[in-house]
């Protein structure tokens, strides 16, 4: 299993703010490998089981890894690795369900940037898709 939770190029937490190399990670997936990762059955079966659903309209809750923060940490995938590409990946689970939910957001086309993946809960470890929105890191503050 690998690991990502903040790869070399990446901005420290520090310069981004709290959790700016998690927040990151959207970008630093290629969108092949998202789709590929959202794709795998096994995982998404995982996932599912990994949330304490509370009902329409309501949190639900990941029962999984937490960061220090709060956030869900989820391993991505279980397909045998390529000779590029790791079978797994430690993904936030907030990204995870909305590329389940949604698909995997494309770059703004004016900035080229890529959306944050928000809670519009304000609830760390909500994986409920209308509690989770991809907007601008102004906009997660």
């Amino acid at each position: 299993m690998t690991v990502l939770a903040r790869p070399p190029q990446a901005r420290p937490a520090a310069a981004g703010g709290p959790g700016a190399g998690e927040r990151d990670q959207l970008g630093q997936i290629p969108r092949d490998l998202w789709e590929a990762l959202a794709a795998d059955e096994e995982a998404r079966g995982r996932y599912y089981r990994k949330v304490y659903w509370r009902g329409p309209g309501r949190c639900a809750y990941f029962l999984g890894a937490l960061s220090s923060g709060g956030h869900g940490r989820f391993r991505a995938g279980t397909r045998p690795a390529a000779a590029d590409r790791p079978g797994s990946l430690v993904v936030p689970a907030r990204i995870y369900g909305y590329v389940l939910s949604r698909g995997v957001p494309r770059p703004d086309p004016v900035t080229g940037a890529l959306p944050v993946i928000r809670h519009r809960c304000d609830e760390p470890s909500c994986q409920a898709a209308a509690h989770l929105a991809a907007g601008s890191p102004a906009a997660n503050s």
